[in-house]
């Protein structure tokens, strides 16, 4: 696994995490959640709601339910391959290409990527639903500008 480095802050750091985010997803990408048990979701659409919160929606999703939210404090790039996030200084999640995601068999999640991107106009209104539900109101949009994500310091192997 390559090491992570960070990238300037402020306010570039959120500039290239969103770049990084449209390149990784644009090719097919998976959330990972690290939870109890790790849950993986194939992302079909994927937004930047604050500098601390992202939305994804699981493709071939149908239902509200398939919209998730995610808010983190800090955040780890590995350019063309992931972005990591934390909270209280643990890794919550983490956005990666499919290739760099670690599944068993990639290529049977490319597949349904590329199936997915038939579908996707129609779920474009459910999308656009669930992501509204998230959104700060617009008083809120200072926010961007005042308090981008924080990198922290890449650990590299000695």
């Amino acid at each position: 696994m390559p090491p992570e480095f960070p990238l300037p802050v402020p306010s570039p750091l959120a500039v290239s995490a969103q770049g990084l985010a449209e390149k990784i997803v644009s090719g097919g990408a998976i959330v990972t959640l690290m939870k109890d048990t790790v849950q993986r979701y194939l992302v079909g659409h994927f937004t930047w709601v604050d500098p601390h919160r992202i939305f994804w929606f699981t493709a071939h999703g149908d239902a509200a339910e398939d919209g998730h939210v995610l808010d983190f404090e800090e955040l780890r790039l590995v350019p063309n391959q992931r972005i990591s996030f934390y909270r209280a200084g643990k890794r919550i999640a983490c956005l990666a290409t499919i290739r760099a995601a670690g599944l068993e068999d990639p290529d049977d999640y490319h597949i349904a990527w590329q199936l997915w991107q038939e579908v996707a106009p129609r779920r474009a209104k459910l999308i656009v639903d669930c992501l509204e539900r998230y959104s700060p109101p617009d008083e809120d949009e200072v926010v961007w500008a005042e308090r981008p994500p924080r990198a922290i310091p890449a650990r590299l192997p000695a």
